[in-house]
């Protein structure tokens, strides 16, 4: 009996220990996900966390200050968000492109280390017309 005792209190802090482990691993890694236009509504609330943000490349904004260094503004509608980002940009990256950044957002600006760019449309594949569902009702 005293060493069922043992076993079952054993495997019950081996089952806390895990269940801490996770809870703690996963509580700092959410993600804020939003668009530019909803990021005004809330820009307190965010303002220090990491965030994840989508939208359009404003035409005319990329400077990039050395290769691998780029300011740009995102926006969607009216609304736009500057973004500083250090570090090789994406091939697709360029004025209109869709994007999602994902960094740290200081309030003002998103400072961000991670990009990723929508595949142009040129990419996407053509849409077929199966007529021989048509063709089939016919006869």
């Amino acid at each position: 009996m005293n060493q069922k005792l043992k076993v079952t209190v054993g495997i019950l802090v081996i089952v806390v220990a895990l269940g801490y482990w996770v809870v703690q691993g996963v509580a700092g890694n959410e993600v804020y996900y939003l668009t530019v236009s909803e990021l005004p509504a809330r820009k307190a609330d965010l303002t220090g966390q990491r965030v994840k943000i989508g939208g359009i490349v404003k035409t005319g904004s990329i400077h990039f200050l050395n290769p691998l260094n780029v300011e740009f503004l995102l926006a969607q509608g009216e609304e736009a968000v500057s973004v500083k980002y250090e570090g090789a940009t994406p091939d697709m990256f360029k004025d209109d492109s869709e994007l999602i950044v994902e960094g740290i957002f200081d309030g003002q600006t998103v400072h961000a280390d991670l990009l990723i760019a929508k595949c142009a449309s040129k990419y996407e594949t053509e849409h077929v017309h199966d007529d021989s569902t048509a063709r089939s009702k016919e006869a």
